[in-house]
């Protein structure tokens, strides 16, 4: 009888952890992204962005204004990157325009971090005043695409910034992605 308890139990976790993991979910829609028109979009509605853009998808980021904070509002966006910068983006759906939520630019980045948590992955961009965890997500929305993070993650680190440790993820508010993240912690002790 114990054994069954147990095995329960662990379906039961497994079943949970893999449904956090899956990411944030929205509709596609919430965001317009047509990836073979974006560049060509996303130039012509923010010029500064003049370098060449080597890979651009969705994305989510959170946005933390001390170094050792878990938890950061989470906005869904669009991003550009550069071997320069990482320009992050929203889609102004009354103007039809993509606008700049922010740019990270490598030289002011002091150290970089690539933080997992089963299929999830999340760039750690750390500067004087800011961390910015920015993770990809799918096209169609809703998992995170951990092999296209980590691919931004190593155009970041290219760029002569120091590799750090993560320490742990950082999440939204408790609107869903901190509980998913503090029930991984709970079962995972």
């Amino acid at each position: 009888m114990n054994f069954v308890l147990r095995a329960v139990f662990a379906l039961i976790a497994i079943a949970i952890l893999s449904s956090c993991a899956n990411g944030p979910t929205y509709d596609k829609a919430t965001i317009y992204y047509d990836r073979p028109t974006f560049v060509d979009s996303v130039t012509h509605d923010d010029p500064s962005i003049a370098e060449k853009v080597i890979q651009h998808g969705r994305c989510t980021l959170n946005i933390a204004s001390t170094p050792d904070a878990k938890m950061a509002p989470q906005d869904f966006c669009i991003f550009a990157l550069t071997r320069d910068a990482l320009h992050v983006l929203k889609w102004n759906a009354n103007d039809t325009r993509y606008e700049r939520l922010t740019t990270v630019n490598f030289k002011n980045v002091e150290q970089v971090a690539l933080a997992s948590q089963f299929r999830h992955r999340q760039v750690q961009m750390i500067e004087k005043k800011r961390v910015v965890a920015f993770s990809v997500i799918i096209d169609d929305g809703g998992i995170f695409d951990a092999d296209a993070t980590s691919k931004v993650f190593d155009v970041v680190a290219a760029a002569g910034i120091p590799v750090a440790t993560s320490k742990g993820m950082i999440v939204p508010p408790r609107r869903g992605g901190a509980i998913c993240s503090d029930l991984h912690r709970e079962v995972i002790r």
